[in-house]
């Protein structure tokens, strides 16, 4: 009995460990999508938030978009944080329909 109980212990305890486990994923899951929200919504009013920002607001814009920017000559060269460096690309989506055409 005694091997029992202890097995049953065990394995109550992996239960335990797993359902924590799923806890924490849905919860990571959460904020992921949180932030694609954010992510979305910022760079669809980034346009007229920078025109019209002062320099303390633009300054922020660049901390929130850019992982790093350098001053060539006169311009200022970012490089771009993920997820904002597929959108300063811009994403490109393959012709459709499979004829080959």
């Amino acid at each position: 009995m005694s091997w029992l109980s202890t097995e049953k212990t065990e394995l109550r305890d992996r239960l335990a460990s797993i359902k924590l486990q799923i806890d924490a994923l849905d919860r990571s899951h959460d904020k992921t999508a949180d932030l694609a929200s954010k992510v979305f919504e910022l760079s669809q009013t980034r346009r007229q938030q920078w025109l019209t920002a002062d320099y303390d607001a633009k300054r922020q814009i660049l901390e929130i978009v850019c992982l790093n920017c350098k001053l060539v000559d006169a311009t200022l060269v970012p490089t771009m944080r993920k997820p904002f460096d597929l959108l300063a690309e811009g994403l490109s989506v393959p012709l459709s329909g499979g004829g080959g055409n």
